[in-house]
């Protein structure tokens, strides 16, 4: 049993790298690449729930959302999770990646605007916030980190205060 349960944790693993090579493809092979079913609620975005143990980089993934083009070509793939990525992950991620063209890491936060609003004895406190970013490193806790390769582009984006991580993998734009 012990041996079966290696050998799933190792094939998940294993079908969850290299998510640039499905960019530019049609979204059928995301079933040959996943072995998931993924659900379309709207003409370009594809998601699926992650129920069973598959991870990337140690972490279990939470969902994937896939937007695909008018022809359902995969432009992007970004991967949720409910914690932070870690000083572990971040090392097996750079020995493959290499290291970020930036890391981006905030500077300053500037409240805007603040406004409340009550709906059926429900609070809404909503604020508007300026957020400036300067480079620096991993160990500051950055916001986001951006790998610009020739033909994909990486951006990991970390919530420290709800504890999730996003890494996005998509065709290069000018802006991301």
């Amino acid at each position: 049993m012990k041996v079966f349960l290696y050998l799933y944790i190792i094939y998940n693993i294993m079908n969850f790298t290299k998510f640039e090579n499905l960019l530019g493809k049609h979204i059928l092979e995301t079933k040959n690449t996943f072995d998931i079913d993924f659900e379309n609620n709207n003409d370009n975005i594809y998601y699926a729930t992650l129920n069973d143990y598959k991870e990337f980089y140690g972490i279990s993934v939470d969902y994937i959302i896939v937007i695909t083009d008018e022809r359902d070509i995969i432009n992007s793939i970004t991967i949720y999770y409910n914690e932070v990525v870690d000083k572990r992950f971040y090392k097996s991620f750079i020995s493959d990646y290499n290291s970020p063209t930036t890391i981006q890491v905030v500077e300053k936060i500037e409240v805007i605007s603040k406004s409340s609003n009550v709906f059926d004895s429900i609070i809404q406190n909503v604020e508007k916030r300026f957020l400036k970013t300067t480079e620096g490193s991993f160990d500051e806790k950055p916001l986001y980190m951006l790998w610009d390769k020739k033909d994909y582009q990486i951006k990991i984006l970390m919530r420290y205060s709800q504890n999730k991580s996003e890494i996005t993998f998509r065709l290069p734009t000018s802006k991301f």
